[in-house]
């Protein structure tokens, strides 16, 4: 008879998601935004050293912060000694995990688009972060902000531009937007 031995091995990937403060998927001037980066070790075995990395190229030119100012939450779902807090620094030059079979680790960090952020010119913003050799998707966040005008006028009956007793108006008001974006709840 043959025996079969099943062989224990590590099989990675990496994803990542971005979400923006107002929940409409736009990155307005001023608004916040919330990045997840997971590295998933989906073989049976412990990994030996594996990079994380992500060096912002496109995300920090229209951000308020530097690398070194963004405070990134590491958790695992397997090793508590993993869980705690790394500098965006540590990020942008590789962060070496051995990653447990079945193991995945979380990075949360929050920045904030540029208040004067021309979304005119810049209509999304990208990202993308490597794990070991393999490069992970790259996400992107559509760029925008509203720009509401209004405008009213009011029309008596007669058209003499005086509003006489019991004559009827007729009131006029107009909302425009000149922005990117669509404006919602005016």
């Amino acid at each position: 008879p043959k025996t079969e031995i099943p062989t224990a091995y590590a099989d990675f990937s990496s994803g990542k998601s971005v979400s923006d403060e107002s929940g409409d998927n736009i990155a307005s001037p001023g608004e916040q935004l919330t990045y997840t980066i997971t590295a998933t070790n989906n073989g049976n075995a412990d990994s030996g050293d594996v990079v994380l990395k992500d060096e912002m190229v496109n995300l920090l030119p229209h951000i308020d912060e530097d690398a070194a100012s963004i405070s990134i939450t590491v958790s695992s779902d397997k090793d508590s000694s993993k869980n705690g807090t790394v500098s965006g620094s540590d990020l942008v030059s590789g962060i070496t995990y051995k990653l447990k079979g079945n193991e995945t680790v979380t990075l949360t960090f929050t920045v904030t688009v540029k208040s004067d952020l021309d979304t005119t010119t810049v209509k999304s913003i990208s990202n993308q972060a490597t794990l070991g050799d393999t490069l992970g998707p790259e996400i992107e966040i559509q760029t925008g902000k509203t720009n509401l005008s209004n405008d009213k006028d009011v029309a008596d009956a007669n058209d003499d531009g005086y509003a006489s007793p019991g004559e009827e108006l007729t009131y006029t008001i107009t909302t425009t937007n000149n922005g990117s974006v669509a404006a919602k709840n005016v």
